[in-house]
């Protein structure tokens, strides 16, 4: 079964900064699935739930100050990832009717996933170590600030503070992300008017909402975020209407965040308070410490409570893809 692609180009994914707009075309087209796709009952309740779970993680998306950029939310949107790449993984994929191209294309974008899987996992469990470090450093200056527990405390904020390393790894992992979208684009463009499988539809629905969320979960751990876009493919609306949400949400944070502190909400909390007592100890004034540790103690327990579900979501969208990728190849050999 397949389909044209020759549909309106449309923007699932753009920069959380600077959102473009859709491309003009002379006749309307409708955003809702093909009537050949809602054909084939399997591939249309793959559509269908996706659509529903991205479509109930926008309404969940209300852009408050910690909702697209709270652990809690971001937890549910890796979750929507993880559910779609699973789901994905049980439909058979008749590979005779993709092209050559098309697959080692799809074949290597499941090793970029791969690469942005490990580079996160590797940021999450840095901030862990970290945030491990600061914590015994805390404690130490709650039972005793004296000047072998002063000396601790501040290399400990230093290391935190400094944050160059996860940093080198976040940029790296936002640029594999941005060279995918771009091919997306590209792919998108020469495509047009052509016939596709549906099943080549529903990988590029998953693996663009794949990038969306990995994107905003790279923004939400570090400080830059570079221009990238995703424009077209048959899309349900929800998907620009999430994209929509977590453009609103970039501009209100980017307003009201100090250029010093990242996105992720509990990451924000930790970083100002870590901010506030690495002045105090500057000061070098000890009767101000015991004001600082509570604020600071709570930020890192909140913080101690989120990092765990990412790394988890993270391991199962890597097993997940690891899985697929290796079937994959054996359907090829096999045919």
């Amino acid at each position: 079964m397949s389909m044209s692609i020759a549909v309106p180009s449309m923007s699932l994914l753009s920069s959380l900064v600077n959102l473009h707009s859709p491309r003009k075309h002379k006749h309307k087209r409708s955003r809702s699935m093909p009537s050949r796709l809602q054909g084939c009952p399997i591939l249309t309740s793959f559509q269908n739930q996706l659509a529903g779970e991205v479509k109930r993680l926008e309404q969940q998306a209300e852009c408050s100050s910690s909702s697209c950029f709270g652990a809690d939310w971001l937890g549910q949107a890796l979750q929507v990832v993880v559910n779609a790449n699973s789901n994905l993984s049980q439909i058979d994929i008749d590979t005779e009717g993709m092209g050559c191209k098309w697959m080692n294309q799809h074949l290597d974008d499941m090793v970029h996933l791969l690469e942005v899987c490990n580079l996160l996992r590797d940021s999450i469990s840095e901030i862990t170590k970290q945030h491990m470090c600061v914590q015994v450093a805390i404690r130490g200056l709650g039972i005793n600030p004296n000047a072998h527990a002063l000396e601790r405390a501040r290399n400990s904020l230093a290391c935190w503070l400094g944050k160059k390393e996860i940093q080198s790894r976040l940029e790296k992992c936002m640029s594999i992300l941005r060279r995918m979208a771009d091919k997306l684009n590209l792919e998108e463009k020469a495509g047009a008017g052509l016939e596709a499988p549906a099943i080549a539809i529903d990988i590029n629905h998953t693996k663009a909402i794949t990038i969306l969320v990995c994107y905003a979960l790279v923004t939400a751990l570090s400080f830059k975020t570079p221009r990238l876009k995703i424009q077209a493919l048959p899309l349900p609306r929800s998907f620009t209407s999430l994209q929509d949400k977590l453009k609103e949400a970039f501009g209100l944070k980017r307003r009201s965040s100090s250029s010093s502190s990242r996105f992720l909400h509990e990451l924000e909390e930790v970083d100002i308070a870590l901010g506030n007592l690495n002045n105090v100890l500057n000061s070098n004034s000890k009767l101000l410490i015991p004001l600082q540790l509570s604020p600071t103690t709570m930020a890192l327990h909140d913080l101690e409570m989120a990092l765990p579900s990412f790394e988890h979501k993270i391991n199962q969208l890597f097993k997940l893809l690891i899985t697929s990728r290796v079937a994959l190849l054996n359907t090829i050999s096999s045919q």
